[in-house]
């Protein structure tokens, strides 16, 4: 691997690296919430209203009932991105420095804040749908679509003009961005497919891990830059998001399994068919429960 001689700020680095880092945690996190929070629901649904009541002063019940996990998540990594950005160094408010010039600085900063303050503002939503404000829980799935559509956007602009591998990061980013828009489009349009759902849990899941392999490629341990127009470091990228794409689609999918091979044994332990558990299942995707 073909590194450049220098260092990179020690300030700058550790904001970099810590931002992509939270980042990715906070995505995996997302994911393997939503997997977890979905069937967990499915498998109260399940049961009988007298089992459902001793199920409700559960802790883990309590866990998913009264923490908006995914409004938390989702504003809390959004804030940090926010803050990261204006804490960035030389970064101004002003985007034209005293030299009359745009600020390579100040631009960087501002994409990251427009990136990150949409997760936030999506977040924020998310909040809301959970208390006396919950009629808008219809609608998050196609604002889901839409913030994420621009985040990719954005990540779009803000890597190409980027050094090579940079920009390769940045493309991988754009393109797991957009697939999770376009999971949230499909399961407004068919909230029944239970697909869709598995969908968005792969794309947030591969969002995160990749953040988290970005955040040690942008900023490595040892200190060294990688040689941002080295054509193999470039073709190293993209080899390692195909095997990110391989390891993560089947994690994710075996945590699904896990997940539903769970509740049915709790549907058969209570003697329920499988025509009452997909009866459930569809109720749950009906509704939005799947957030």
């Amino acid at each position: 691997m073909s590194v450049a001689s220098d260092s990179a700020d020690s300030k700058e680095g550790r904001g970099i690296f810590s931002g992509h880092l939270a980042g990715g945690v906070a995505y995996v996190t997302m994911s393997l919430t939503w997997v977890l929070k979905y069937h967990f629901r499915r498998s109260f649904c399940q049961r009988d209203e007298s089992e459902r009541r001793g199920l409700s002063g559960h802790y883990i019940w309590k866990m998913f009932r009264l923490i908006p996990w995914e409004g938390c998540i989702f504003f809390f990594s959004g804030l940090v991105g926010v803050i990261g950005g204006i804490l960035t160094p030389f970064f101004r408010f002003r985007m034209i420095g005293d030299d009359d010039k745009f600020s390579l600085d100040s631009l960087r900063g501002w994409q990251h804040i427009v990136m990150y303050s949409n997760i936030a503002l999506f977040g924020v939503v998310m909040l809301l749908a959970d208390t006396k404000f919950n009629k808008i829980t219809f609608y998050l799935k196609p604002l889901g679509s839409a913030i994420f559509a621009i985040t990719g956007t954005v990540f779009a602009l803000h890597g190409s003009m980027e050094n090579a591998v940079d920009s390769q990061i940045h493309k991988v980013l754009v393109l797991c961005s957009y697939g999770i828009a376009v999971s949230f489009a499909l399961e407004t349009a068919y909230p029944v497919q239970k697909l869709f759902f598995m969908t968005r849990v792969f794309f947030t899941f591969l969002q995160g891990s990749w953040l988290i392999e970005a955040a040690y490629i942008l900023e490595p341990p040892n200190g060294k830059l990688w040689d941002g127009y080295d054509k193999l470091n470039v073709m190293f990228i993209s080899t390692t998001f195909l095997i990110h794409v391989l390891v993560d689609f089947w994690f994710a999918l075996l945590i699904f399994c896990c997940a539903s091979h769970c509740s049915r044994q709790i549907a058969k332990y209570q003697e329920k068919d499988n025509f009452h558990l997909n009866e459930c299942e569809l109720r749950l995707l009906e509704e939005g429960n799947t957030l």
